[in-house]
């Protein structure tokens, strides 16, 4: 009996690894998941260029695991691209604006918000914002 909790516990913890690992894997397994405003900016644009169409953008990031909706005149606000610690805010524009949030670490989980300015149904311009939110 005692070995059988033995073989038990150590197959328990194999599974937790194993769970902890696909986990891991599942957060950083698609580019757009970034570590930063800057990557995930460069992610998105590869995928969804300037001058996509918004639908085509919307599509995508659903996809993606991104819940999306339009807002029109508004202002927004983004990371700044260059990689500096400042977020930049920008007047008001019509957008498409993206977000999911991932758990990151225990009651703190990493968010992902990207803003597609929309000229003429397409995308003129990306803003990303990435942070954490929780404790």
């Amino acid at each position: 009996m005692a070995k059988m909790n033995k073989w038990a516990i150590s197959a328990i913890c194999l599974a937790s690894i194993v769970a902890a690992i696909s986990f891991i894997y599942w957060i950083r397994s698609d580019e757009v998941y970034a570590i930063d405003g800057p990557a995930t900016q460069a992610a998105v644009l590869k995928i969804i260029p300037i001058g996509s169409k918004i639908d085509f953008a919307k599509t995508t990031m659903e996809a993606k695991g991104f819940q999306c909706s339009m807002a029109y005149n508004k202002p927004y606000a983004g990371d700044d691209p260059a990689g500096g610690r400042h977020q930049i805010d920008y007047p008001a524009a019509d957008f498409l604006w993206c977000d999911s949030e991932r758990p990151f670490r225990i009651l703190i989980s990493k968010r992902w918000q990207v803003i597609f300015v929309m000229k003429n149904d397409t995308v003129a311009s990306l803003a990303v914002g990435v942070g954490l939110t929780g404790l």
